[in-house]
């Protein structure tokens, strides 16, 4: 018997539109475990907008969680499916997906949720209390001789005129300068460094989560692709976005901890391939969004493959490249290292231009190999080193060996459908990944600058 089946005393079918049941039951192993007095399902390929199964779960955290998807059908190459997610403790989280599939090379998929959620902005606001009631009372703190009595009052009246007591920060050796000092600007680098740094409250009263990833061909030979993870702040991936992902349950480890954006247009030409890119990584493990080097700008110029030398017994040939990258470094103010040490490069230029020649040696075995030779040229400039400009020439040599592993495997065939759409004759899941290991030297470097020593 099968593992579950529908058994009723009636059902009506229509080709192409729907089978209804009647006084039907659910059997699960033979057993019936629920009653339908009436069940509609639909037996028809085309799809329909309408609503989809409700998912209910409950946590700790979060409480009774019900959400009731709604999918659109908008169109032969795309649809989206809008969800309100009811969350008992925080609020009502909206979230939208738009999926567009014109082709494997003409595709998008765009994920959007936000919500205002009230335990972030009863957190928030207690934070604002917080900063405000600490700045006063060290300003206070620092013109008041002696103690007050507090022991009267409770709660944040308490806490706001415990701040105001020279005892609370004679207490702490961080403050003992600040407080000695009548210097404006060093009181005021004090407050930034040691208060409004730790308990600054986020910017942000409504939270969420924005997803893309797509890819568009402009041209026969022109794509531009594009993929991005932008969060409201650090904390909501972790407190409300992986609480029904399995690995989170079972492992009890963070999914997600860098979340990455970047944007690629390509260009592959007769005579040269050509790609300007971007690429921006948020690390969620920091405190503020979007802080360290990034690659705004970055561009790619490559040759093809040129015969030098053809003969029966060898082959030689070259291509050359020239990269260019443009790297910033964002960080913010309040969170600068205070130690004087200099440990980043800062903003600055990164150029690289090579010629690599190129000799197969056995190129019909299994195991390839190649004699290569390459002649480099690096240029940098950063702010972060006392010379700005900076070079390195070299000359390098080796041998590389690779070895090629494919394969694939037919996932599913339809010849009835392949009349309408050609994906369906053959679609089938295909690697193609190589083990390889490089042996060079570089007898030649040539440096200018700081760069590299």
């Amino acid at each position: 018997s099968p593992s579950w089946a529908i058994n009723a005393s009636q059902a009506k079918a229509q080709m192409g539109g729907y089978l209804d049941f009647f006084d039907s039951y659910l059997e699960v192993g033979g057993v019936p475990v629920l009653y339908l007095p009436f069940l509609k399902l639909p037996v028809k390929s085309e799809r329909q907008s309408g609503v989809l199964s409700p998912n209910f779960y409950s946590s700790n955290e979060l409480g009774t969680v019900f959400s009731l998807p709604l999918y659109l059908a908008l169109a032969k190459e795309s649809d989206a499916t809008l969800t309100p997610e009811f969350i008992q403790k925080r609020g009502t989280k909206k979230s939208f997906e738009f999926r567009y599939k014109k082709s494997e090379s003409n595709k998008w998929d765009l994920n959007l949720e936000f919500i205002k959620d009230r335990q972030w902005v009863e957190e928030v606001t207690t934070r604002k209390s917080q900063l405000n009631a600490m700045l006063t009372g060290f300003e206070v703190a620092r013109t008041r001789e002696a103690d007050t009595d507090v022991s009267s009052l409770s709660g944040e009246a308490k806490f706001r005129e415990t701040v105001k007591n020279p005892s609370f920060w004679n207490n702490q050796p961080a403050f003992e300068a600040c407080l000695q000092t009548d210097d404006v600007a060093a009181i005021n680098a004090c407050k930034n460094a040691l208060i409004s740094s730790k308990l600054a409250p986020p910017k942000n009263y409504w939270r969420g989560r924005v997803t893309w990833q797509g890819v568009s061909y402009l041209a026969p030979r022109l794509s531009f692709e594009s993929h991005g993870d932008y969060i409201s702040d650090h904390r909501y991936v972790d407190e409300l976005d992986l609480q029904q992902d399995f690995n989170q349950i079972v492992l009890q480890e963070p999914i997600l901890t860098f979340a990455n954006s970047g944007y690629r247009l390509n260009l592959d030409a007769t005579d040269f391939s050509l790609s300007v890119y971007g690429n921006f990584g948020d690390s969620l493990l920091e405190s503020d969004p979007w802080s360290g080097h990034q690659i705004p700008f970055g561009l790619d110029l490559s040759s093809p493959l040129y015969t030098l030398f053809d003969s029966d017994f060898m082959k030689v040939y070259t291509r050359a490249v020239y990269e260019y990258k443009i790297i910033s470094s964002w960080q913010n103010e309040l969170i600068k290292s205070p130690v004087s040490v200099s440990y980043t490069l800062g903003s600055g230029l990164w150029q690289r231009v090579y010629t690599d020649l190129l000799i197969p040696v056995l190129p019909n075995a299994v195991l390839s190999s190649r004699v290569f030779a390459r002649f480099e040229r690096r240029d940098i400039e950063s702010l972060g080193l006392r010379t700005q400009k900076n070079s390195i020439t070299s000359y390098r040599t080796g041998v590389e060996v690779s070895l090629p592993m494919e394969g694939e495997r037919w996932l599913y065939k339809s010849p009835n459908k392949a009349a309408t759409d050609s994906s369906y004759a053959g679609t089938f899941l295909e690697h193609s990944f190589s083990l390889g290991a490089r042996f060079s030297i570089r007898p030649l470097a040539s440096r200018e600058g700081e760069y590299g020593k």
